[in-house]
C-alpha cells in the first residue's frame, strides 16, 4: 500500500522535502496512516480472515508457554523446553491478524490504535508468581516511537522503544461476560 510506503521513507530518515515526493507533510502522513489503520481494523481483522491467517502461529505460541509452564516438550514444536526465549518473525499483516484472532488492542506513542508500524510486535512474557507458583501472562505491544525509527536511535536501556501493555479481553462462553 502507498501508506506504507510512505510511513517507511519517513521512518527510514527521509526529511518531508522528499517523502511522497515532497508532497507530504506530517499531518498529511498521519491522515494517511489513520485510513489504513481504519482499512486494518475493517478487513485484517475480519473473524475468518484471522482464523485462517493466524490460528496456526497462535498454536505455536500456546505450545511455547505450555513448555514453559510444564517443563515438558510439547510434540510438533521445535523449541528446545530450557529456551529461555522463543520469537516469531513476520508481516505487518500478522501482528493485524493475530490482534484479531485473540481480540485484544494496544495504542503505541506517536500511532493510531492497533496499528502495526516497522518493527512493531506483540510480546508474551510467561511469568510464575514466586509465593504461589502459580503462572501467568504478560502481553505487549514493542514498537520504536516514530522519532526514534527517523532519528536510527539505537535501542537500549536509555532509549527503550514503547512499550505498551495489552490487557486480556473477557471470554464468552466461560463464564465471563464483556
Amino acid at each position: 500500500l502507498l501508506s506504507d510506503i510512505l510511513i517507511l521513507e519517513r521512518a527510514n530518515g527521509w526529511s518531508f522535502d522528499r517523502v511522497g515526493w515532497g508532497r507530504i507533510g506530517d499531518e498529511t502522513l498521519h491522515a494517511i496512516a489513520g485510513v489504513r489503520t481504519f482499512t486494518d481494523r475493517i478487513l485484517g481483522r475480519a473473524p475468518a480472515y484471522c482464523r485462517a491467517q493466524s490460528s496456526h502461529l497462535a498454536t505455536h505460541l500456546l505450545a511455547g508457554m505450555e513448555q514453559a509452564v510444564t517443563g515438558e516438550a510439547v510434540q510438533g514444536h521445535d523449541v528446545p523446553v530450557d529456551a529461555r526465549i522463543a520469537a516469531c518473525f513476520g508481516h505487518d499483516t500478522g501482528v493485524q491478524s493475530l490482534g484479531g484472532l485473540l481480540n485484544i488492542e494496544w495504542q503505541s506513542k506517536s500511532f493510531f490504535p492497533n496499528q502495526t508500524p516497522p518493527a512493531g510486535a506483540i510480546v508474551f512474557e510467561v511469568h510464575r508468581d514466586v509465593s504461589s507458583g502459580d503462572h501467568f501472562v504478560r502481553l505487549f505491544f514493542i514498537v520504536p516511537t516514530m522519532d526514534q525509527m527517523v532519528n536510527a536511535t539505537p535501542m537500549s536501556l536509555h532509549y527503550p522503544p514503547s512499550r505498551t501493555p495489552i490487557g486480556f479481553p473477557r471470554s464468552r462462553g466461560r463464564g465471563t461476560s464483556m
